[in-house]
């Protein structure tokens, strides 16, 4: 949902990288709480961080995203390609 302010009409965010780092743990049926904060623009690409906590409230991870906003028919078109690459692999 961070992204959602960026976007204008016929645009979607897609994510071009990912960091996490896993800092401490979480159990079976714990709820886990993400804070993301914006962190900066840069022509068409938005930059976060994250921060992850278990429902003790320890810090059990941390990371950083970056998403590309393009118009949507690019997006709905390297998703469609994908698609057909993988019905193929299926068989």
């Amino acid at each position: 949902k961070i992204i959602l302010p960026f976007l204008e009409e016929g645009e979607e965010g897609i994510g071009s990288y990912v960091e996490v780092r896993h800092l401490a743990s979480a159990l079976p049926g714990m709820r886990v709480r993400v804070v993301a904060r914006h962190e900066r623009t840069e022509g068409n690409r938005v930059f976060a961080r994250m921060e992850a906590y278990n429902e003790l409230g320890d810090l059990i991870g941390r990371g950083r995203t970056e998403q590309v906003i393009l118009p949507r028919a690019k997006v709905e078109a390297l998703f469609a390609r994908l698609r057909e690459r993988w019905a193929r692999e299926r068989g």
